[in-house]
């Protein structure tokens, strides 16, 4: 009973924990895309259940047009972060992207080593 009760209290802080990770690792990754992920994997199922050409080609250019979305939102998103001119919210940003703690200064090693 004791490891149900631990289970059921810890996941939950696990589970926003990782949800908060991911939503950060991808700050650009909005509604849009979220809506072509979805029509492409519809168009895959499609394509897998008929192996049909034609949803063959449908699947190929909702997979284009995806692609193309992504790498547009991806660029536009850190051209503003860096158009912004905030280098402090710039490395602060890069380093939840990338998972990095917040680092301080009490490195063994100084400037004279």
């Amino acid at each position: 009973m004791l490891m149900l009760m631990t289970h059921s209290t810890a996941v939950p802080p696990l589970l926003s924990q990782l949800a908060t990770t991911y939503k950060k690792a991808t700050p650009w990754f909005d509604a849009d895309c979220r809506a072509a992920r979805r029509h492409t994997r519809a168009a895959e199922r499609r394509f897998g259940r008929s192996r049909s050409s034609a949803d063959k080609l449908e699947w190929d250019r909702k997979m284009k047009s995806m692609r193309l979305l992504y790498n547009n939102k991806h660029g536009g998103y850190w051209r503003n972060e860096v158009n912004k001119g905030n280098t402090q919210g710039l490395w602060r940003t890069l380093h939840g992207v990338l998972g990095d703690s917040a680092r301080d200064d009490t490195s063994p090693y100084s400037a004279d080593d």
